[in-house]
């Protein structure tokens, strides 16, 4: 490596760490933190959290100082909870003082300010959209009413896995893909033709929310936005995402225009779109919803109802391969039924199929 550019980043990191040292001092805040891990000067604890096993780390680091544990990530202040008992009073004792988000650099661009649910401010505004979420789009009857959708995804699902009986098949980009299809199917209506560019643009998204960005880090220094191109990465994704919400909802509303009855959707056809249009339609709202907000509560359903189901299907899986005798147990039901006594009918039953692990390149 060239010794000027070593000589010049030394040099940088020498000026930050004078700079960080004197701004501390002045602000005299005296502040009655939990134990943690010694820091080092401008990165704090990062350099500890390296590596791919990041909650074995922390699991590791509290048992040698605690269940509350602090850990300082450059200019972020952050708690680290691992236990129980601790975690009830952070989550229901203490939940106001504790219900504020962190503003990372993702919600800011892509959400125009946290104009969303996940990561916007814990205020007025917050809570109507929390209700919103609850009493109009996440009611029992709503999920009920994607029934078919589901069954029809995790055929497809069935099938896929069947005809490719030859050949490996990575669950992990299968199940991922049926959670994605299920939900935006949900969030935008049966097999839009904007689904496929919708979740490529979510997933990349969500890759770059949950990265590295060194302004996250040092939110107070904006010249770091030179050293990062995250923010040009955002910024592209945005524009599409804005392209592609604009002619959904467009799509929408000219389906509701067109619509002599608009409650007649209640009854089985509405997407979580057409409820947020409905809702939209309504008087009395504190606070009008516009376009951007119907955008960012639908980025947060595709975000929240991908990583989450597909990781347990994920997990589920591996569970039945580490324990055969699980399996057996999960096989046994349909195995033991009597196919040949159905109305005097004589059914051929296929073989199942069987889950084997197998190494995937």
């Amino acid at each position: 490596m060239d010794p000027q550019f070593i000589l010049t980043f030394l040099s940088f990191l020498l000026i930050l760490y004078f700079f960080l040292f004197f701004k501390k001092k002045t602000t005299n805040n005296a502040q009655n933190l939990p134990p943690g891990p010694r820091k080092l000067p401008i990165i704090g604890n990062i350099h500890e959290l390296g590596g791919f096993s990041q909650h074995v780390v922390l699991s590791n680091m509290s048992k040698k100082h605690g269940p509350l544990m602090h850990l300082q990530l450059a200019e972020i202040s952050a708690i680290v909870v691992s236990s129980s008992s601790i975690a009830k009073l952070v989550y229901k004792t203490h939940d106001l003082a504790f219900s504020d988000r962190a503003q990372v650099q993702v919600s800011k661009i892509i959400l125009d300010g946290c104009k969303d649910v996940v990561f916007n401010r814990y205020d007025d505004y917050w809570r109507q959209m929390r209700k919103i979420c609850t009493v109009d789009l996440l009611t029992s009857n709503k999920v009920k009413s994607f029934r078919s959708i589901r069954e029809d995804e995790a055929w497809s699902l069935v099938e896929s896995i069947k005809n490719s009986l030859d050949s490996p098949t990575n669950l992990t980009h299968k199940f991922c893909s049926l959670a994605n299809s299920i939900t935006c199917r949900a969030a935008i209506g049966e097999k839009s033709k904007y689904q496929d560019e919708l979740i490529h643009s979510i997933e990349a998204m969500a890759f770059l929310g949950g990265g590295f960005d060194i302004v996250d880090l040092f939110p107070s220094y904006r010249f770091l936005h030179v050293f990062s191109s995250v923010k040009s990465q955002l910024k592209r994704i945005k524009s599409r995402l804005d392209d592609i919400f604009f002619n959904i909802i467009k799509e929408h509303e000219a389906k509701r225009a067109t619509t002599k009855d608009r409650d007649g959707f209640v009854a089985g056809e509405e997407d979580l779109v057409d409820v947020l249009l409905r809702v939209q339609e309504k008087n009395g709202l504190s606070f009008p919803i516009t376009s951007k907000n119907i955008q960012g509560v639908i980025c947060d359903m595709l975000t929240g109802g991908t990583d989450t189901a597909s990781n347990v299907l994920d997990w589920a899986m591996a569970e039945l391969i580490r324990n055969p005798e699980v399996m057996k147990k999960a096989q046994a039901e349909p195995e033991d039924l009597d196919m040949t006594d159905v109305l005097g009918a004589t059914l051929k039953r296929k073989a199942s199929l069987m889950l084997m692990a197998t190494t995937y390149i």
